[in-house]
């Protein structure tokens, strides 16, 4: 947290984020890391996973980054519509 320098209140930030559907503000935004292993000495084909962020928390990027090309991630997410629940 910042604080200004003639103020005990945080400064506060306002992103703006544009795409082809328009112009989207967000004035409290935060990065997420996520990291999924498998520790286990079995390969898997597939793995599902899905996540429900908290009561008013929503999000809008996800950049998957995966060890090589046969690894992959299918999903979507657009900051014009952002979600609570990632599948």
């Amino acid at each position: 947290m910042f604080h200004g320098t003639s103020q005990k209140t945080p400064t506060q930030a306002n992103v703006t984020l544009f795409d082809e559907s328009g112009e989207h503000n967000f004035d409290n935004l935060h990065v997420l890391e996520v990291e999924i292993v498998n520790r286990g000495n079995q390969d898997r084909k597939s793995f599902a996973f899905g996540m429900t962020l908290g009561n008013g928390q929503k999000a809008i990027f996800v950049n998957p980054k995966t060890p090589d090309r046969h690894h992959g991630f299918k999903g979507k997410l657009d900051v014009s519509q952002p979600r609570r629940r990632l599948n």
